[in-house]
């Protein structure tokens, strides 16, 4: 159920950030996020304990990741 709540939040959702120009640009994460059955059976698994105060950031950069995986053009440029 908490997986696709997050998938059905972040479907459409606008991100605001500074382009490269230092202008501010919006982006409509457009595309749906999409995984292997491989994945969200090992993610259920591995986050089956998670707590919300512990594991939160973790969680969320995970998103964020798929998020630009599937939306190009949505990430920031790669610099590390």
């Amino acid at each position: 159920m908490a997986w696709m709540m997050c998938m059905r939040c972040l479907r459409d959702a606008k991100l605001y950030k500074e382009n490269e120009a230092g202008e501010d640009t919006v982006v409509i994460l457009s595309s749906p996020i999409k995984v292997s059955k491989h994945f969200f059976c090992d993610f259920v698994d591995a986050f089956s304990c998670a707590v919300p105060a512990y594991h939160f950031h973790i969680v969320s950069l995970l998103f964020e990741q798929m998020a630009y995986k599937t939306n190009l053009g949505a990430s920031y440029p790669e610099t590390v």
